[in-house]
């Protein structure tokens, strides 16, 4: 066993041993894939530079999910740990340092779900959850890339417990894609509260997107959107995102390397996002909001 391996486990059985926290972060993209891809190495890689430990998890059945786009090849996931295919060990890879990446599963979870007749099935999505747990409580970080499109692996409770965050850009179209993302997941899980990073995208931009998401969100679901800030637009973000390497590593000044380090930073410290004012729009003298 390598030495980098022995410190990353014993640093996970200080941080269960010391009942330090670790956040789960469940996050529903409403981007182009390479850019989802690319705010999540990024901000992998930025937590890991603060001293935190990653994990990043495909929880995909797309093609395009995290540990396809970003080397190195994922041969096992923690299905075939479940399957005891593999050790847990051959399952989990190190990406760069303090990041590692690991696969959920190569099959729909979902289709193991609607296997009564196979009670096996059922008694391994159990241990597969608690695999989930163990994994999570070994790192700082765990973030989770979701497809829910494909394969809803939020049907594991690990996952459904897990901090939603919702990926939008500033067009029409993932603006209407994140609201729906936003209302699936709210009919499945019930009510909680959301948060939301908007990519490529000035502050003043991200703001009036969150204010106005955050209005139909309340009005129409009873749900509470909070704002994890923005990404501003840089070409650094998207060319990088085409090689697997964290743009805050090959152009640290960049604008939006400057922004992933910010938002690490508050992450790390646990300072809430400062949460969306969500006031009902005046109503005009013939009694129709404004």
């Amino acid at each position: 066993m390598s030495t980098n391996k022995v410190t990353d486990q014993a640093e996970g059985l200080r941080r269960i041993l010391d009942g330090q926290t670790s956040r789960t972060m469940a996050f529903l993209s409403a981007v182009p894939v390479d850019l989802k891809n690319a705010v999540l190495l990024n901000l992998a890689t930025s937590l890991a530079k603060a001293n935190s430990e990653v994990q990043l998890l495909d929880a995909c059945q797309s093609p395009q999910g995290i540990s396809v786009g970003t080397p190195p090849h994922l041969p096992q996931t923690l299905w075939d740990v479940v399957q005891e295919r593999c050790s847990t060990e051959a399952a989990i890879l190190e990406h760069s340092p303090g990041v590692h990446i690991v696969k959920l599963a190569e099959q729909s979870l979902a289709s193991l779900v609607q296997q009564p007749e196979q009670p096996e099935q059922s008694e391994n999505l159990d241990k597969l959850d608690q695999l989930l747990k163990a994994t999570f409580k070994a790192s700082s970080f765990s973030l989770v890339d979701t497809d829910i499109d494909h394969d809803n692996a939020l049907v594991l409770p690990q996952l459904a417990a897990a901090e939603m965050v919702v990926l939008v850009t500033v067009t029409t179209e993932s603006i209407k894609n994140a609201y729906a993302l936003v209302k699936t997941v709210h009919a499945q899980l019930g009510l909680r509260t959301f948060s939301m990073l908007v990519v490529g995208a000035t502050p003043a931009k991200a703001n009036l997107i969150q204010q106005n998401m955050g209005i139909a969100a309340n009005q129409y679901l009873g749900v509470k959107l909070v704002s994890l800030g923005c990404i501003p637009p840089d070409e650094q973000l998207s060319r990088s995102s085409h090689v697997g390497r964290a743009m805050v590593e090959a152009y640290p000044m960049s604008p939006a390397a400057v922004a992933f380090r910010a938002l690490a930073g508050r992450l790390i410290d646990n300072i809430a996002a400062p949460q969306l004012s969500v006031k009902p729009k005046p109503k005009t003298k013939t009694g129709v909001a404004a």
